[in-house]
């Protein structure tokens, strides 16, 4: 898909010293859970509330506040990525 989602994030987040470990876990667990995304005619779909706290029982994760705020944020980023390049390509799922 050539979306280089680091960067993004390195763009959109404000990185501190010593963040590397919280961003790179919260990116992991967004990989993770973003399998088990849905799609529809118009595109990806968020990832549910629903899908983050089953895959969080299913891994034993338990997310603080902070990290789902930046889990959906970055689903969000995400999904503006992905939708706009599927709009450009004139791709449907």
């Amino acid at each position: 898909m050539g979306l280089d989602l680091p960067t993004l994030l390195a763009t959109t987040f404000d990185f501190r010293e010593g963040d590397g470990a919280f961003f790179a876990d919260v990116l992991d667990y967004f990989q993770d859970i973003s399998f088990g995304r849905g799609y529809s005619m118009s595109g990806a779909l968020p990832i549910s509330h629903q899908e983050i706290r089953a895959w969080c029982e299913l891994h034993v994760v338990v997310l603080t506040r902070l990290q789902l705020v930046v889990l959906r944020a970055i689903d969000m980023i995400y999904l503006e990525v992905v939708n706009k390049h599927d709009d450009k390509r004139g791709d449907r799922r």
